[in-house]
């Protein structure tokens, strides 16, 4: 199983942009979710962990994991999705050279700052340097703008809920709680989602 769709590649922490081992297991998160698979099944690069904090904060959200009821994956409504107007649908971006990915550019009129004319503000273009931010490289964005989904009792981003959906004989446990974690089951490991505040 490939962990590393569950980084990002590109954040400043060195734990969300790859897997880390720790002790028996390893994990991989973005920040905003997480899942942990046995290490010994896991034949992918994985360096030990040496932020601390960062690791007790995944094993919290991983204790007594095994104990919590799973149910089948429900179902969840995909919004109409729309081309990405940042990757104009390629999924990846570079950095704008008219504004050096700052987004902005200085008025000829008044000498203020304005949105970049190039990239519209964005600071970021069509390319191959990285993914895109804005579409989580998928090429495609709500048409609302709004990427939450009611799951259970919780609202959840409906890219990772297709994200987790996507593993192997996944199950979920939906806290009655509308904030609580939700936490998934699938063949060789588990996952945990942060859900969005209502």
């Amino acid at each position: 199983m490939d962990l590393t769709k569950f980084c990002r590649p590109d954040d400043v922490r060195d734990i969300r942009r790859r897997p880390h081992t720790d002790g028996e297991f390893v994990y991989a998160t973005n920040g905003h979710y997480a899942v942990r698979v046995n290490a010994a099944d896991y034949s992918g690069d994985a360096p030990l962990m040496d932020d601390t904090k960062s690791m007790n904060t995944l094993h919290n959200f991983f204790s007594n994991i095994e104990s919590k009821t799973f149910t089948a994956f429900p179902s969840f409504i995909v919004p109409e999705l729309v081309t990405c107007g940042v990757c104009g649908g390629a999924g990846t971006v570079c950095e704008c050279p008219e504004c050096l990915g700052t987004g902005e550019d200085i008025c000829r009129c008044c000498g203020g700052y304005v949105d970049c004319d190039n990239c519209s503000g964005d600071g970021h273009i069509e390319g191959d340097d990285e993914s895109c931010r804005e579409c989580f490289g998928e090429g495609e964005v709500p048409v609302n703008r709004d990427w939450s989904v009611p799951f259970g009792s919780s609202l959840a981003n409906f890219r990772y809920l297709q994200l987790f959906q996507s593993l192997p004989n996944v199950e979920a446990s939906i806290s009655q709680f509308d904030e609580s974690p939700i936490r998934f089951r699938f063949d060789g490991g588990y996952g945990v989602l942060m859900p969005i505040r209502k």
